[in-house]
């Protein structure tokens, strides 16, 4: 049996958008490597970013940001909802204990690692403020 997630505890494209309005104000983000990231509940949509060189923004089409490393973060909602909530290590904790599927370019995650980090930190931020 599943755990029931809230319709409002889910990774949205709106709560990404209040995320980046953060994560772009963090002055530890990589400055010199470009990636990108997919962030995927399943079942939904796939949210994709695109870092590059110290700004991350939301994939404006299929092909944005196409010709870049390739990672991706996925999960079901319930495996969301503990980063959303402010887990203790966020992102670094769901990769190193298996909580969410880290797939794609492996040096490229690593290069990225702080900022994917800071991407767990934001979204619990913007969760945590609605």
């Amino acid at each position: 049996m599943s755990a029931v997630v809230p319709a409002a505890d889910h990774l949205t494209g709106d709560l990404l958008d209040r995320a980046l309005v953060l994560l772009n104000t963090d002055p530890h983000l990589d400055r010199w490597r470009s990636a990108r990231i997919c962030l995927r509940e399943t079942p939904g949509p796939d949210l994709w970013l695109v870092v590059d060189r110290g700004t991350v923004r939301r994939a404006g089409d299929g092909r944005d940001g196409a010709d870049l490393k390739q990672i991706r973060i996925a999960g079901t909602a319930a495996e969301w909802k503990p980063i959303l909530d402010g887990l203790h290590g966020g992102l670094h904790r769901a990769w190193r204990y298996h909580l969410l599927r880290f797939e794609g370019d492996p040096v490229a995650l690593l290069d990225l690692w702080k900022t994917i980090w800071r991407l767990g930190d934001a979204l619990a931020d913007a969760y945590r403020r609605g």
